[in-house]
């Protein structure tokens, strides 16, 4: 089995906006609302994702339209 070359990063705002240019691989930004706090939306980049994924409420879709993507797990220790 090949490894995917898709990376998924959850709410990639203040910090996390800064990881998708650090991977050599497709980047998908998965925003957990659509509407990011004021403090924060000056840190989003959507251009430096491949895709965003929105999630609406319905986690059915928003788990379908990742898995489509077969995202690399990864683990980023946070505090």
């Amino acid at each position: 089995m090949q490894s995917s070359k898709t990376v998924a990063i959850v709410d990639p705002v203040s910090t996390g906006a800064r990881l998708a240019p650090e991977f050599a691989r497709r980047t998908v930004a998965v925003l957990s609302s659509g509407k990011t706090p004021d403090a924060y939306a000056k840190g989003f980049r959507p251009g430096d994702f491949t895709d965003v994924i929105t999630h609406t409420g319905d986690r059915g879709q928003t788990l379908t339209r990742l898995a489509a993507l077969q995202p690399r797990p990864l683990h980023c220790p946070g505090r």
